[in-house]
């Protein structure tokens, strides 16, 4: 029994060594094979981001378009730093405005419609990344920087559209105000006026997401990111590709 369980142990312990040699040979294996990360290097990176903010109760986004320049350390660390602005405005309120302009000479409705807006100006930050590869094409990536947002939109005066009257001529005859003949707003004690403001956020800006190897030089990335500066919070959802040179 003592022979047999000896040889017993001596199997197992020479299974036991084998693994380890299996195992380390794999790792070696993997350590040394191509793959498509790119390594060291400079990088560009294009891309979109759709912003939104807590801050903003109408639930608008901004689709900013972002360019960025990176140096990648090794294929799993990388700084980068990016600008970026809207590519279109976010509308958050329009009003029109209906009125005859001179009812003796036409009676001819026009209009005139005052919007609202807001986008992002400029965006400008700085970042480290870490990716975290699952194999030679995918890949997850977290990221963490300083980000500065300047917006920038247009504040018209509130009113409620007095409309001219259906038959300004009649309405003439029967005494009718200028306001209910021609429903000019500065007629019926509305001055309309438009204002301009910006506004600057900054704040530190953490990211998250997934990247795809499409070459050993270009990679696709999907991410989700947060930034807060004192009460207010943005968020982004961000598609995009990076270019290793």
């Amino acid at each position: 029994n003592s022979v047999r369980r000896s040889v017993i142990l001596k199997v197992f312990y020479m299974e036991i060594r084998m693994f380890k040699r299996i195992f380390l040979t794999s790792a070696v294996c993997l350590m040394v094979s191509p793959s498509l990360y790119a390594g060291e290097g400079f990088g560009l990176k294009l891309g979109i981001d759709s912003v939104g903010s807590d801050e903003f109760s109408s639930g608008e986004r901004f689709e900013t378009l972002k360019l960025g320049a990176s140096y990648h350390f090794n294929d799993f660390a990388e700084i980068s730093m990016s600008a970026g602005t809207s590519i279109t405005d976010s509308v958050t309120l329009s009003q029109t405005d209906t009125f005859i302009n001179n009812f003796q000479r036409s009676s001819e409705v026009s209009e005139i419609t005052y919007e609202d807006t807001i986008s992002v100006d400029s965006m400008y930050s700085v970042n480290v990344r870490f990716n975290i590869p699952f194999n030679e094409n995918y890949g997850l990536f977290v990221s963490g920087g300083y980000q500065q947002l300047n917006i920038e939109g247009v504040l018209n005066t509130r009113f409620d559209d007095n409309e001219p009257a259906n038959n300004p001529d009649e309405a003439f005859l029967n005494g009718a105000s200028d306001c209910e003949i021609t429903g000019i707003e500065s007629f019926c004690g509305n001055t309309l006026s438009t204002l301009k403001f910006e506004e600057s956020f900054s704040g530190f800006v953490g990211e998250a997401g997934l990247f795809w190897n499409v070459s050993e030089k270009i990679s696709i990335y999907a991410s989700y990111n947060s930034m807060s500066d004192e009460d207010v919070n943005f968020s982004s959802v961000s598609v995009g590709v990076n270019f290793i040179f």
